[in-house]
C-alpha cells in the first residue's frame, strides 16, 4: 500500500508539473526489488530519438558474449562513416582507429551518431530487431524510418540489463559505467540527489 501511495503522489505531481506545458510527456518507474511499476504514459509510443543506441550497445556486448565479436577488434574511421549531430567522431579526421568497445563508449557518453552508424552496421538490422524481440521490447524499432519506443519498453530495457538476464555482469558493469557520467548529466542526472549514480540515456 506505501508503495500505491508514493505512486500516486508522484504521478499526481508529475501531471501538474506538465499541464501547461506542450508536447506529450511519459513517465515509468519500476522499484527493483519489489517490481513494482507505475508510469504515465507509459505504452505511448515516441520517437526514440538516440534512444535508439540502447540496443545497439547492448547488442555488441551480447554479440562479443555468444558469437566471439571480439570487441577490441580495430575499426579505422572512413569519411563515408560521419553522420552529423550529437558526438565528437564526426570531427576527427579519417584514419583514426578505434575498437567496437570505443564505439559503445561514444555512443553512450556522447550519444555519437558515426559510432552508433559503423555500430550498426556491423551487428546488422536482423541481429538488432532480434536483440529487441528478446528483451521484450514489444513498441520498439530502432532502424528505419518508423522509429519508436514507450517509456515502458525503455524502462524494462534497464531493469533487465541491471538484473543481469542480458549479458554477463562484467559487460553489465562496464555498460552502466559507460552510461554514467556523461556528456549530458545536466538533464535527468541533475534532478537525482548527490551521490546517487545515476546511468541513464539522453535522447532530443
Amino acid at each position: 500500500r506505501e508503495e500505491r501511495d508514493v505512486s500516486e503522489k508522484i504521478i499526481s505531481e508529475a501531471s501538474a508539473m506538465t499541464a501547461k506545458l506542450s508536447g506529450v510527456y511519459g513517465l515509468y518507474v519500476i522499484n527493483l526489488d519489489s517490481g513494482f511499476s507505475y508510469g504515465i504514459n507509459e505504452n505511448e509510443e515516441f520517437e526514440p530519438a538516440s534512444l535508439n543506441k540502447l540496443p545497439v550497445m547492448l547488442g555488441l556486448y551480447i554479440e562479443h558474449e555468444s558469437a566471439g565479436l571480439d570487441l577490441d577488434t580495430k575499426y579505422t574511421l572512413k569519411e563515408s562513416d560521419k553522420l552529423p549531430g550529437s558526438g565528437s567522431l564526426s570531427s576527427k579526421l579519417a584514419g583514426m582507429v578505434l575498437s567496437y568497445r570505443d564505439l559503445i563508449r561514444y555512443m553512450a557518453k556522447e550519444s555519437d551518431n558515426t559510432a552508433f552508424n559503423i555500430s550498426r552496421r556491423v551487428l546488422g538490422q536482423e541481429k538488432i530487431d532480434n536483440l529487441i524481440k528478446a528483451v521484450g521490447m514489444k513498441n520498439t524499432a530502432v532502424i528505419g524510418e518508423d522509429q519508436k519506443t514507450t517509456p515502458a519498453d525503455i524502462g524494462l530495457f534497464f531493469q533487465r540489463l541491471y538484473q543481469g538476464s542480458l549479458v554477463s555482469q562484467k559487460s553489465r558493469d562496464e555498460l552502466l559505467d559507460y552510461l554514467t557520467d556523461t556528456l549530458y548529466e545536466e538533464h535527468l542526472a541533475a534532478g537525482v540527489p548527490d551521490g546517487t549514480e545515476v546511468s541513464h540515456k539522453y535522447g532530443r
